[in-house]
């Protein structure tokens, strides 16, 4: 088995028992990190040594918030609002993405997360236009060989021809993806269901991927208060209200929820997750030092009413 040593850096172990070591070593047996310790401790492991001195080594970080298929379109709509990256970008070219197009455009999203340090992801892929495309998507993240959450996404695009007759053929294809690509317990890769977003679709097809999420036991994701003001990505109220607001559901966004996520909060008391994406607020929001808007302590109360923030 080839074995490296890596020597010389400052090893942020992550772990209180070990602390930071200034003068650390790292051994990898093949794929698998062996030990992590002083280099002087190590000094007579029997390995190929590599000199990584004045550099840094940390845990691989975990990214819970990814759109690899929109890699390949990055920088086309930097001078845009939101609404018209959406219209423009997301669902304009959406709706004309090949399942070859996804699946270069994943490869390429994952291979740049390796490249920055980022090893874990959950991987929002809103553009499903056809069966393919899903296969593509799931295809691109395992070459790339990151541990993945891959999310299959129920947003609409005007594909043609259409890949879907309707939303509950949609709904079936998630089950057969579950199936044919992750049927075992593999940890490295893992499936997950991304919800329309709430508001653009009739709430009893959104029920419809909640349930499905539930029955296929996978991860439930959602595109959260994203924007402050706004009357979509809301919803929680109304999963609430219909038993829908369940563990096991992952808020990305958040930074537009206020009164309604706290309502739900204290009535439940069931931990969720949420992500906060600080780039959001660069779509004409500021954070609020008072809390009644995007910024930490909007944060602070969601972390108050046993809403887990990560």
């Amino acid at each position: 088995m080839n074995r490296i040593l890596l020597t010389g850096a400052h090893v942020t172990t992550m772990d209180p028992a070990l602390g930071d070591l200034r003068d650390g070593a790292v051994l990898v047996e093949g794929d698998r990190i062996a030990a992590v310790g002083r280099a002087a401790d190590l000094a007579g492991v029997d390995a190929e040594r590599v000199d990584v001195a004045g550099g840094h080594i940390l845990p691989g970080m975990i990214d819970t918030h990814r759109h690899t298929w929109l890699a390949l379109l990055r920088g086309i709509s930097g001078d845009q609002a939101l609404l018209e990256f959406i219209a423009n970008t997301f669902y304009g070219i959406g709706s004309i993405m090949q399942a070859e197009d996804l699946g270069v455009a994943t490869l390429v999203g994952a291979l740049e997360c390796l490249d920055a340090g980022v090893t874990a992801i959950v991987d929002c892929c809103d553009c499903v236009n056809t069966p393919a495309h899903a296969d593509a998507n799931v295809a691109g993240l395992r070459a790339a060989g990151l541990r993945s959450i891959y999310n299959y996404g129920m947003q609409r695009y005007e594909f043609r021809p259409p890949g879907f007759a309707d939303h509950a053929a949609r709904l079936k294809d998630a089950a057969r993806v579950r199936a044919e690509h992750f049927s075992g317990d593999d940890d490295m890769y893992r499936m997950g269901i991304l919800y329309s977003d709430f508001g653009t679709i009739p709430f009893n097809d959104t029920a419809a991927e909640v349930r499905t999420a539930r029955e296929l036991d996978v991860l439930g994701c959602s595109h959260t208060g994203a924007q402050t003001g706004s009357s979509l990505l809301r919803g929680l109220r109304e999963l609430d209200d219909h038993g829908l607001l369940l563990p096991g559901h992952l808020h990305v966004h958040c930074n537009g929820l206020d009164a309604g996520v706290e309502a739900a909060g204290r009535q439940r008391r069931q931990r969720h997750h949420l992500t906060r994406d600080r780039a959001a607020d660069g779509h004409g929001a500021a954070a609020d030092p008072a809390g009644h808007g995007p910024g930490h302590p909007s944060g602070h109360r969601h972390r108050q009413r046993d809403l887990r923030i990560r």
